[in-house]
């Protein structure tokens, strides 16, 4: 946790890894985000058509890869070995990176100091092959984690059905839209984690809805921002500038 001006403190997380510096979602990006000191990894979760769970955020293979169609409709066979480098931003500098399975991220996870794992399942891949079949398939991968894994997504059915089936960690509901329909949603659902976009609330509130959860804020890339979020209430910041973004705390704390 970085400390902050007043004893504050917020912790900071790598969103889909450190995508300012590597390819989003990638294993390196991943590994990278925690080197640099974050205080927990978030990274997306999607189905091939034959369900192998992958880390992607898009339904489309075309924004991180040159692979045009949709990884529901195609087969891990066929994308096993797909370069995911971003070569649209990096050039060559990340050739050798490879779509990873969410299998091989826990065994990397795994063996590095424990920190929160966001886990985050994908709404595309949940209307395709049905919240029990997916949720199914990726639980037991995840298991190994143990409680530093968060299941996270924007589909609440998901999160409810993974308690009902006995998920012991902590759970996440991502929401886009700042509402007050959502808050008597939260707290039906009780999470112990809420995520929301900063952008879309309202400058003028004074303080985050309190409940059974901690606030995690997205797409943070500067202190300020940062700083004025946590004296209303949030727990956490996701973050693409992992590094630059702790610089900068660092600074305010002095």
């Amino acid at each position: 946790m970085s400390k902050m001006r007043h004893g504050v403190r917020l912790g900071l997380i790598g969103h889909r890894g450190y995508p300012q510096h590597y390819p989003e979602n990638s294993i390196s990006g991943l590994v990278a985000a925690i080197e640099a000191g974050g205080t927990g990894v978030e990274f997306d979760v999607q189905l091939t058509s034959d369900l192998v769970p992958v880390l992607l955020h898009d339904a489309d293979l075309h924004r991180t890869s040159d692979k045009q169609g949709l990884v529901m409709d195609t087969p891990w066979s066929e994308l096993q070995g797909l370069a995911i480098g971003e070569s649209k931003r990096f050039g060559d500098l990340f050739f050798r990176d490879r779509l990873p399975t969410l299998q091989s991220a826990v065994n990397i996870l795994a063996g590095m100091p424990p920190i929160r794992v966001f886990v985050e399942i994908k709404e595309e891949s949940l209307q395709r092959f049905g919240i029990a079949t997916v949720m199914d398939t990726v639980i037991p991968i995840v298991e190994p984690l143990g409680n530093s894994c968060i299941l996270i997504s924007f589909n609440q059915e998901c999160l409810t059905y993974a308690r009902k089936k006995g998920w012991p960690n902590a759970i996440g509901w991502v929401f886009e839209d700042w509402q007050t329909d959502q808050q008597a949603l939260a707290l039906a659902l009780a999470p112990e984690y809420l995520f929301t976009d900063w952008r879309t609330i309202p400058e003028s509130l004074q303080r985050l809805w309190s409940g059974p959860w901690q606030w995690v804020l997205y797409d943070v890339t500067t202190a300020e921002v940062a700083l004025n979020w946590a004296s209303k209430g949030a727990s956490f910041v996701e973050t693409w500038a992992m590094t630059e973004l702790r610089k900068d705390l660092a600074k305010l704390a002095r």
